[in-house]
């Protein structure tokens, strides 16, 4: 019995949904640009609205501004992009992850 390619699109639908468990790119949205003043320069990142949300709870629970922990990521983020190092940074704080002496150098910039 042949099954009809209408369906079988169907059941991988449902197969992929299965892996993902639900997730949706479409939920996280586009990235937002939003600017801040770093080292004395206005820059522009643009971010996914989860990192934006999880880099204003992680200052919020350091009594830091944005500002402050982006300009700290900033300053140990190495070669890569900075909206890189904040996913990062955030994905590390959020997760106890990799990349946590990283983290632990931005708290330790924070306190300077």
């Amino acid at each position: 019995m042949t099954v009809p390619a209408k369906l079988r699109g169907a059941e991988r639908v449902r197969e992929i949904a299965g892996l993902l468990g639900g997730w949706d790119a479409s939920a996280a949205g586009k990235p937002r640009k939003r600017s801040l003043t770093i080292a004395g320069h206005r820059t522009s990142i643009s971010l996914e609205e989860p990192f934006w949300d999880g880099l204003r709870a992680i200052a919020l629970a350091r009594a830091a501004s944005i500002a402050a922990l982006v300009s700290a990521i900033d300053t140990v983020r190495g070669e890569i992009s900075l909206s890189s190092a904040i996913r990062l940074f955030v994905y590390a704080e959020r997760t106890g992850g990799a990349g946590r002496s990283k983290s632990r150098a931005v708290s330790r910039d924070l306190a300077k």
